[in-house]
């Protein structure tokens, strides 16, 4: 699709003249978007809608205008708003305009354009997300926790920055940027979507209301600088990890806050100093190597802090890292550096541990920067694999997609260390891990007793094997219990199983391999009962899924008959 170029160029405006926000950090297609749009002095403006992607290097398309492409309409100055007791700034403007998403609008990162007649502008982004049902290969979480932990704008972020800005606690969605975001993510997405992957976008605050929206992608990518998640989220990594989702961190600091939301979301809360008030144990904000786990028993490595004083530098490869699949065709050898792609915040194995465990994690590590320890800005790119069967890729350098794609139209600097040999590494990587892979599965189901007396029990034993090719992660059973009989318990070492409704996450199943789980029952109605068996994975396509469905009769009388209790 053809693209403009305009929507990708670096902001303007200068101080107030112009600036704005929106309601929405996230929106559907179909939705309505609202803005909040101050200029001054009063001016005429408009605002420009782009979606940001490859688009034959045009890195934008305008998606529309309002009020038009060609009008505008005046602005008036709005206030900065006074700061609350609490350190919270929140512009709190009206609504000044709207703009309705296109009905197939596709998911991605939206930049908001607010444009004076004189062409300077201000911008502010929204993330569109893909209708529910539409399973892309890959999601894409976007870090905007982090985009508003280093938001100033109003003299408050979680950062004491310069330009007076002081230190708070907590800090708004609503207002505006006074920080420019996106630099560590744009080139990744300019490459994603140049390389025709199938690939959708959710932000920090989806994945926290809705963690099962992990689940049925092949990866899930975490782009740039993604510091600060919720305990929601975490645990949602680590569920879709252990369910065989493919998880790649394309950045580094991840998952190190512990935040919380308030105000339904448009406010982000930390504490760093101990002092957080709340007595919810679960939600206190912290450090999670602190308040919860290492981000390194998720990530594999992790930022180890240090004076974050040294300068960019180099990824050099491991040799004994050759021989691994992603390094097919890329021309690297033994003695190849990757120039310019680890800058500070690095991450990195923790110190008294190594590849062979770290954080219990056995690490392959494919790239390496020594400055001397791991709080003097040692890097790493690493994967490990867990016992689910996912694989987890961590770049440990924010710069680390400055290899990937040159994104200057956005950030307006060219940074000029795109390495072909590092792009053809990351396309097999996300090629590996985005692959939707095919499984056979079939469903055996037999009981002890085809005859049981009511207010007895009586056991079926369901049999989930796999015929290949590929091997089934993230596999489930399902058992439909008709009326008449109950639950009484599972055993089973591959089958981790919840009652209402009778739901099993199985272990990985090899190719030629099955796993089995035995189901003790109770008839508590006279009649014949029809139990049904499912199996399925999200992650993989079955093509004879019928065999992944199978009955047993179950007849029940109201007199008890002769057989064995069960134990």
């Amino acid at each position: 699709m053809p693209g403009t170029a305009l929507g990708a160029v670096p902001r303007s405006a200068v101080g107030r003249v112009i600036e704005g926000y929106a309601s929405e950090t996230s929106a559907l297609p179909g939705d309505t978007l609202h803005f909040h749009v101050s200029t001054d002095p009063a001016a005429a403006y408009r605002v420009e809608v782009y979606r940001l992607g490859w688009y034959g290097g045009a890195g934008a398309r305008l998606i529309g205008c309002t009020p038009s492409c060609a009008g505008s309409e005046l602005g008036r100055p709005l206030p900065v708003p006074v700061i609350a007791a609490n350190g919270l700034v929140q512009a709190g403007w009206p609504v000044t305009d709207t703009f309705a998403l296109p009905a197939d609008a596709t998911s991605g990162y939206y930049r908001i354009r607010f444009v004076l007649l004189d062409g300077r502008d201000s911008a502010t982004y929204v993330i569109v997300r893909a209708p529910a049902g539409d399973q892309a290969a890959i999601l894409v979480q976007v870090p905007v926790n982090t985009w508003q932990a280093y938001n100033g704008w109003g003299g408050r972020s979680l950062y004491n920055l310069a330009g007076g800005v002081v230190q708070a606690n907590r800090v708004s969605f609503d207002r505006p940027y006074g920080s420019k975001p996106l630099i560590g993510e744009y080139p990744l997405v300019l490459f994603l979507e140049r390389q025709g992957y199938d690939v959708s976008y959710q932000t920090d605050l989806d994945t926290d209301s809705d963690p099962a929206s992990l689940l049925g992608h092949r990866l899930v990518i975490v782009a740039g600088h993604s510091e600060y998640w919720t305990q929601t989220m975490r645990n949602a990594f680590d569920a879709a990890r252990d369910a065989g989702i493919n998880l790649a961190f394309m950045g580094s600091n991840a998952a190190y806050w512990r935040a919380r939301y308030e105000d339904g979301g448009r406010t982000l809360v930390v504490y760093k100093s101990g002092d957080d008030p709340i007595g919810d144990q679960s939600q206190r904000t912290g450090l999670f190597r602190v308040v919860d786990h290492p981000e390194c028993e998720l990530i594999g490595i992790q930022h180890q802090g240090g004076k974050l004083n040294w300068p960019s530098g180099d990824y050099a490869v491991v040799p004994s890292s050759l021989d691994n699949s992603w390094f097919r065709g890329t021309g690297f050898d033994t003695s190849s550096v990757v120039r310019g792609v680890v800058g500070v915040e690095t991450d990195t194995i923790p110190r008294a541990q190594s590849a062979d465990s770290s954080c219990g994690n056995k690490l392959t590590v494919f790239f390496h920067r020594e400055m001397g320890g791991d709080t003097f800005g040692n890097a790493d790119a690493v994967a490990y694999t867990a016992p689910s069967g996912a694989v987890v890729f961590a770049a440990g350098s924010k710069r680390f997609a400055l290899g990937l794609a040159d994104g200057s139209l956005l950030s307006g600097l060219g940074h000029g260390l795109v390495d072909p040999r590092l792009q053809r590494f990351v396309s097999n990587m996300l090629d590996d891990l985005s692959a939707r892979y095919v499984v056979d599965l079939s469903v055996a189901l037999s009981t002890t007793r085809a005859k049981v007396g009511v207010g007895r029990t009586f056991k079926v034993v369901a049999v989930v094997s796999n015929g290949g090719p590929d091997p089934a992660s993230a596999a489930t059973l399902d058992l439909a219990l008709p009326s008449g009989l109950t639950f009484v318990r599972v055993a089973s070492t591959a089958a981790k199983c919840t009652i209402t409704p009778l739901h099993c996450a199985l272990s990985q199943i090899p190719v030629g391999s099955s796993v089995s789980a035995v189901f003790t029952l109770r008839a508590t109605t006279r009649g014949s009962h029809r139990l049904t068996g499912h199996a399925s994975t999200l992650i993989a396509t079955d093509p004879r899924p019928a065999s992944a469905i199978r009955q047993v009769t179950i007849h029940s009388s109201p007199a008890p008959e002769q057989e064995t209790p069960s134990q």
